[in-house]
């Protein structure tokens, strides 16, 4: 290497970087959560304060992203509420995307969550989260963020996968206390408008 010509080193540097780039290691670890690829529809029912959990819709399409090295799933839906009179109703419409990789020096999964509802925080950051895997459950937990009406919590996330066609969701939320069921949702496979490609 002492003797090589600068033109020498920076041309195979260049090569190895554009082998990594064309050729990207996947870890066997995000391989396992590949059940989730497809395209999924949900009826969700959303518990709050309220005696009776609201009710929505969501359509959810998981891909692979950036040579394999992530998934990522985008989704839409909407939900519906009552005001503060039984008679009187409203519907919210929501949209995002959720990123997830495996982080080989934590040994963990790492995940981004993006909501257009985010715009009304303060940092408009995604809710970053970790996970583990067992069994056929992926679990993440998020760092303490601050949403909109709730203060700062800490979310958690549960993906269970009951056959090839079904998946658990459970969306917890934790304050002061214990851990909350907000959402819950089962995942059916079949067609949305956010068609996308598993391979």
């Amino acid at each position: 290497m002492k003797n090589m010509s600068p033109f020498l080193i920076v041309l195979f540097a260049f090569s190895a970087f554009a082998q990594i780039i064309e050729n990207p290691h996947v870890p066997e670890e995000l391989k396992k959560i590949e059940f989730l690829l497809g395209n999924w529809n949900t009826k969700e029912k959303y518990y709050g304060s309220s005696p009776e959990p609201y009710e929505g819709t969501m359509e959810i399409s998981f891909q692979k992203a950036l040579s394999g090295t992530f998934l990522q799933g985008n989704y839409k839906g909407s939900m519906k509420r009552m005001g503060k009179h039984e008679d009187i109703s409203f519907i919210t419409y929501f949209e995002g995307m959720l990123l997830i990789t495996y982080d080989n020096q934590s040994k963990k999964y790492r995940a981004w969550w993006f909501d257009v509802r985010w715009s009304d925080t303060p940092s408009m950051q995604p809710i970053e989260l970790e996970g583990i895997l067992e069994g056929n459950r992926l679990v993440f937990t998020s760092k303490p963020y601050s949403m909109p009406g709730m203060g700062d919590a800490i979310i958690r996330i549960t993906y269970e996968k009951k056959n090839q066609n079904e998946v658990n969701f459970l969306l917890q939320t934790k304050g002061r206390g214990d851990f909350v069921k907000q959402i819950e949702s089962v995942y059916t496979r079949g067609k949305t408008n956010l068609s996308v490609s598993s391979q």
